[in-house]
């Protein structure tokens, strides 16, 4: 039956789909999705007047119920906003779980210009959105978590933004090297000299690069006379940053410029995995070690040093892979 008429009932059929895509969506929908499915304006008050949706925004409704949950109402938001609308700022925090927002309304990043504010909803507007500050998560567009930080050292207390970094270094979601380029491609953003003091004051080694590491490493080896190891050697098909052939004794250094993301954390202790299991030992220093606590890392290093070697638990890699 044709849906275009509001007084007769949908096919099960059509209702399942609009059901489907309203799980997708945390409960919501619009009423340009709704007209790929055939349903009219008509039928959409229709529905409205019986209870079956319910108005969250201008052309975006709750299926079903009116209540929704935190990730319903941001998706909402962003729907609203159209194609081109992402959560953003104190909203995206609370979505990327750096801080809670318990205001009524929720942020919207927006391209172009137009109104700032519509109810329920604080409107930023921005004359250029590059595609590498936005993403997807819990499929709810929104800023990435280096625009986020950004935006908000725009709306927030010092003490706020710091909280917000450090939540995001212990969810492995901080990635300060990102930040420094959302912050390149947006040049003249107010407050973000105060994000970058934030940043150097929980993090004064957080400028280093891997070279950066690579030295001060190399730096606690020769002053504490241990052996000098092969720097980024090839293991079983994985570039590690120092290698001792003698002791099969791999040591990885991590930066925060470039090992504070969860994909990163991932990542690197599933290769750590593989090379333990093909009789490697695997050692793991941060900036601050190599910065901070040098005579305690060379410690470290030299009683590893002076073990024996594990036993290959399988032939040696052939030459290629040392």
């Amino acid at each position: 039956m044709s849906s275009s008429h509001p007084n007769k009932s949908a096919s099960p059929h059509l209702e399942a789909r609009i059901a489907a895509l309203a799980t997708r969506q945390h409960g919501v929908v619009t009423c340009r999705q709704l007209a790929t499915f055939g349903i009219s304006r008509g039928s959409v008050a229709y529905r409205a007047r019986t209870g079956r949706l319910h108005r969250i925004h201008h052309g975006v409704y709750s299926v079903g119920h009116p209540i929704l949950g935190e990730r319903g109402i941001w998706m909402a938001a962003a729907l609203a906003g159209g194609p081109q609308a992402d959560v953003g700022y104190r909203s995206a925090a609370a979505l990327w779980g750096l801080r809670p927002d318990s205001r009524p309304c929720v942020d919207i990043t927006v391209a172009g210009r137009g109104s700032r504010r519509r109810p329920g909803l604080v409107i930023h507007r921005c004359a250029r959105r590059h595609p590498e500050d936005r993403t997807v998560i819990h499929g709810i567009p929104v800023t990435t978590v280096a625009r986020t930080l950004i935006d908000l050292a725009e709306v927030v207390p010092e003490n706020h933004l710091r909280r917000a970094i450090v939540r995001g270094e212990q969810l492995r979601i901080l990635d300060i090297s990102a930040i420094q380029v959302a912050a390149d491609r947006s040049p003249g953003r107010r407050h973000g000299a105060l994000l970058q003091a934030v940043i150097s004051g929980l993090h004064p080694d957080a400028h280093l690069t891997r070279s950066d590491m690579e030295i001060l490493m190399l730096e606690i080896v020769d002053a504490h006379g241990l052996p000098r190891p092969s720097v980024n050697t090839i293991l079983l098909g994985e570039e590690v940053d120092f290698f001792w052939p003698d002791r099969l004794l791999v040591v990885e250094t991590d930066g925060f410029a470039t090992h504070r993301t969860r994909a990163a954390f991932t990542e690197d202790r599933a290769r750590d995995r593989k090379l333990q299991a093909a009789g490697y030992s695997v050692m793991r220093f941060t900036d601050s070690d190599v910065t901070h606590h040098a005579a305690r890392t060379a410690t470290e290093l030299r009683d590893a040093l002076t073990k024996p070697a594990t036993p290959w638990p399988r032939s040696p890699p052939a030459a290629g892979d040392r």
